[in-house]
Formats: structure tokens, C-alpha cells, sequence
């Protein structure tokens, strides 16, 4: 069997209760439970984003939230982006970022920001690599939330 691989995006107002539910339990899955990282991510910032959903077949295995410039940072920004662990070494990763930074680029034509949490060095190097060729200017900084340590680009 094929796994059919499916990129949807997504307002607030327009997920299902399925979709919600789906995107909530991968975002604990990893970010809390994984990483262990308590944090609140239900943080009422859901409703103001575009939801980027990756499903294989019927399950969620990847997802990034983005806003408008203004909302989160002054400029639009990428965050939440994750991957389910089944699914990581597949390049999933790298294809929502780029994803999600085309959709910026169509929608809010600035530069962006990125958030990630807990990141590997490598990981880092990659998405570098990745924004430079889509022509961001990108900083590095850490910061932090609670517990968790964030780079934010």
C-alpha cells in the first residue's frame, strides 16, 4: 500500500474538531511529552494563525502554525513546526518549512521569523541553509520560555 501523503492548510475557524484534536495531541506528543517541556502550549494564539496539516493516509504526522506580521513578532512568523517521530529522517520537516515559508511569501510579502525549540546543531545548519537559498535574512538568538530553551531565527 502507498502512503498518500496530503498537505492542507487551514484558518482557525475552518479546522474540524478532528483536526484540532489531532494537532493538539502531536503538538503534546512531542513538545511536552517527548522533549519534556511543560509549557502551555494551548496558548490562544491557535486562532489568530494558518495551520499547515501534513497527513499520511488518515493520521496527522506533521504540522507549523504562521502568522501575519504583527501578530506574535512585528514581522509574519513560522512556528510549531514538527514532525511525528515515525515520520522524522524523511525530509517532512524540511518540506513544511519550505511550505510555510512560500505561504508567507505569497500572503505577507517581509521577512520572517522562526521559533524552534530544543534543536539539534544539524537540524540548525540545515533549516539555515534552507532560508538562505529562500532569500531570508536570518539571526540566530536564544531564548527562553519556562523550561524550554528556543532558538528563535
Amino acid at each position: 500500500m502507498t502512503n498518500k501523503i496530503k498537505l492542507i492548510w487551514q484558518s482557525f475557524e475552518s479546522l474540524t474538531k478532528d483536526q484540532l484534536y489531532d494537532i493538539l495531541n502531536l503538538r503534546q506528543k512531542v513538545f511536552i511529552i517527548e522533549q519534556d517541556c511543560f509549557y502551555e502550549d494551548i496558548d490562544y494564539f491557535d486562532q489568530k494563525a494558518h495551520h499547515l496539516l501534513v497527513y499520511c493516509n488518515k493520521s496527522l504526522i506533521g504540522y507549523a502554525r504562521v502568522f501575519p506580521p504583527g501578530i506574535k513578532y512585528k514581522s509574519s512568523s513560522i512556528g510549531r513546526i514538527v514532525v511525528d517521530k515515525k515520520y522524522r529522517g524523511e525530509s517532512f520537516g524540511k518540506k513544511i518549512t519550505q511550505e510555510a515559508i512560500i505561504f508567507l511569501k505569497e500572503k505577507f510579502i517581509n521577512s520572517s521569523e522562526i521559533v524552534l525549540n530544543n534543536i539539534k546543531k544539524n537540524i540548525m545548519e540545515k533549516l539555515k541553509a534552507l532560508l538562505c537559498i529562500c532569500l531570508y535574512y536570518i539571526t540566530f538568538k536564544k531564548i527562553c520560555f519556562g523550561s524550554c530553551k528556543y532558538c528563535k531565527l
